[in-house]
């Protein structure tokens, strides 16, 4: 019994340091996914994307900038799952890689932060759910081993699937937001606002080591706004799922303020977003916090408009 405690010690300790130094490329295969058709014609403007499900999905804007944009090589370095703690840990190995001109860097309010910081309560979730998430906020191998097993359990389990679902409903929604719920009522108020101070100043030295590797590249933070920052609809949605908000202080854009107040080139759609689901295009799904294909197709528009610019 000791020796095999032992030797799972050791073997979780070295697997945790090939992660955090990156001894080999942990993504690779998604990165030769995401890239297999990229232009990398040498007169292009290079830049990388690094971001989430976001980024990373089959619609995503990154995709569809490709398609309108032919000025630009777009590399995306995005994965399901991640934030900035992963960003900073594959940027150095991307950055090396293609040397971008731009780079920009994808946040999404709605649970950035929690991945810096997993949220515990013993009293609401099941007890291995809390020992999972107390070791992975110290043990970052766990986050890359979770989203593996995420990845098999794609492929075997075919359940009903959030994104495709036309009318919102509390049994049908993402799993992921009603445990967040559960964990913490004051989901995604409390993210929105940033009451974690010293969690937020994490996330910004997590940005802030990318840009140093940068090296002076022009490094962008493009904000994805949680669904109940642009939509009363969703504020409506959330309340019914059991979290706890308010009805119209959630659209002061606190995530903007703080990273230009840090420094940052800051690209947020929020504004943008917010007309268009007032003219009644939703442009979130209503049962999952993502964005669908008319909020990705909004999104690529504004980031080529921002580059046709600079």
């Amino acid at each position: 019994m000791l020796k095999g405690v032992i030797v799972l010690t050791i073997t979780i300790a070295l697997l945790e340091l090939c992660y955090r130094y990156q001894v080999i490329d942990f993504y690779k295969t998604e990165w030769k996914y995401l890239n297999k058709n990229v232009n990398n014609q040498q007169n292009k403007t290079k830049v990388l994307v690094l971001g989430d499900s976001f980024s990373s999905a089959q619609n995503s804007w990154v995709e569809q900038l490709r398609k309108i944009d032919t000025n630009r090589s777009y590399y995306n370095g995005s994965f399901p799952g991640v934030a900035t703690e992963t960003y900073r840990l594959i940027a150095k190995r991307r950055i090396e890689e293609i040397n971008p001109d731009k780079v920009i860097i994808q946040l999404y309010v709605g649970n950035d932060l929690l991945d810096v910081q997993k949220p515990i309560n013993w009293s609401k979730l099941s007890f291995s759910r809390n020992l999972f998430w107390s070791f992975s906020n110290h043990i970052r191998f766990l986050n890359y081993f979770n989203y593996r097993m995420g990845q098999i359990s794609q492929d075997v389990v075919k359940d009903n699937n959030p994104k495709v679902e036309d009318g919102f409903s509390v049994e049908q929604y993402s799993g992921r937001t009603l445990l967040y719920i559960e964990a913490m009522p004051t989901y995604p108020r409390n993210l929105i606002t940033i009451e974690d101070k010293e969690t937020f100043e994490v996330l910004v030295g997590h940005i802030n080591e990318i840009k140093q590797l940068a090296e002076g590249k022009a490094v962008y933070i493009l904000l994805i706004p949680h669904c109940t920052e642009v939509g009363e609809q969703y504020i409506k949605h959330y309340q019914a799922m059991g979290a706890q908000l308010p009805e119209n202080n959630l659209k002061q854009n606190y995530w903007e303020k703080e990273l230009l107040a840090n420094g940052f080139e800051v690209i947020n759609p929020s504004d943008y977003f917010r007309e268009i689901e007032k003219e009644g295009q939703s442009i979130y799904y209503q049962n999952d916090p993502h964005l669908n294909d008319e909020g990705q197709s909004y999104l690529a528009k504004i980031i080529y408009n921002v580059f046709q610019g600079v």
